[in-house]
Parts: structure tokens; sequence; C-alpha cells
């Protein structure tokens, strides 16, 4: 995997970081009000994001070693190419939804969140000590439905294997971390309008990067020259 391919993931992450906000905001300002002497807000956090990464990683590791599988298995290589060209209009729609182009397609993209299965989970995590309550919800929520997410898992399987992957997806959730730390440290600037600008700045991004890819994938079939 390339540098350009890792920053892209980077910056796809930092500019949907606000639509994270909106999903996860909730989550990490309770981080707040934890027992004071169990560590710092940022520093649970921090620790909060460290468990998002991992679910991110391994998500990215799966996805990437599916998509190799796939383009390895010489007689499914008609097949493979079309899943990739399928998957690259579906990265194109998620992109033009999220970019405002087509109106409501990101909503519709969005799953019901599983709230009460979800807090649950966090209820009976409430007897462990309070680094692992950040850690384990940020694991947990790394699988929160989400149509960026599912954009991006289809790009880690575009790579060339389990590790390209999970280094893909990594580098997406290192990008939405900024944002969620400065959240949790108090900083409240980052306005409904201006998180709704940067995910449209992430949906130009992701139409960019499956435009680059459909076009990739066609001229590997013959369909474009």
């Amino acid at each position: 995997m390339n540098g350009a391919l890792l920053g892209a993931a980077l910056a796809a992450g930092f500019l949907s970081s606000g639509h994270c906000m909106g999903m996860c905001g909730g989550i990490v300002g309770a981080l707040q009000l934890t027992g004071t002497g169990a560590g710092s807000p940022f520093f649970l956090a921090l620790l909060y994001n460290a468990g998002r990464l991992v679910t991110y990683g391994l998500l990215g590791a799966l996805a990437g070693a599916a998509g190799s599988a796939f383009g390895l298995a010489d007689n499914l290589r008609g097949v493979s190419a079309g899943l990739l060209i399928a998957s690259d209009f579906f990265i194109l729609l998620v992109g033009l939804g999220f970019a405002g182009v087509l109106p409501g397609l990101s909503r519709k993209l969005e799953l019901p969140v599983p709230h009460r299965f979800f807090g649950r989970v966090l209820s009976r995590l409430a007897r462990f000590p309070a680094p692992l309550k950040a850690f384990l919800p940020g694991v947990l929520f790394g699988l929160l439905p989400c149509g960026l997410l599912y954009a991006m898992l289809l790009l880690a399987s575009q790579q060339t294997g389990a590790l390209s992957g999970a280094l893909y997806m990594a580098a997406f959730g290192l990008g939405t971390v900024p944002a969620l730390q400065l959240f949790a440290g108090g900083a409240h600037w980052l306005k409904r309008g201006l998180r709704g600008t940067m995910a449209k700045g992430a949906g130009a991004l992701i139409v960019l990067i499956g435009g680059w890819n459909l076009l990739r994938h066609l001229q590997m079939t013959g369909l474009a020259g």
C-alpha cells in the first residue's frame, strides 16, 4: 500500500469526524462525567478512541483478506471483477449522498442504532475499572452502522490483503480522533453547520477515490481505454 492511499483514508477520516461527533459525541462527552479519580476526560476519550481503532483495524483486516481471496481465485475472476465494479458504484453513491448531491441517500444508508442493546451492554460495564469502561465501549461502538464506514470497508476490501486493509481502516479511524479528542476536552466549537460541511467534504473525497477505482477496474477488465 502506498502513502497516497493511506493519506486519502486519513483525510476521509478527518473530514467525516464531524459526522462521527453526531453519532459518538454524546458517548465521548459522557466520559467527562466519569469519576475524577479514575483519570482525566482527555485520557479516557483517548482510550475510547483506541478501542474504535482496534475495531476498525480488525474490520479492515477481514475486508482486505476477503477481497484478496476473491481476487486470487482464478475461477472467480469474472465474479470478483463484477463485485469490484459494483462496490465502486456503491462507494460513489455513498459519497454522493454525503456530499449532498443525492439528498436523503446518506440517511437511508444509516441503519437504526440499537440503543437498547448498547445501553444494556454499557450498564454491564459499570463494574469495570474506568479505563476499561472507556476502552470497551470504543471497541463496541466501532461497529455502529454508518454509510461512510460501509464505503471505507469496501475500499479496504480492494487492498492487497489483510494487513493493507487493516492499515487503511486504521488510518481512516485515526483521522476521526482529533475532533473527538477536542470534544472530550470541552471544545464544542464544531457547530452543526460545520459538521455538515465536513461531511460533504468527506463525501466528495470518497467520490474521487471511488471514481478513480472504478476507472482503474474498468480498464483492468477492458471496458475502458
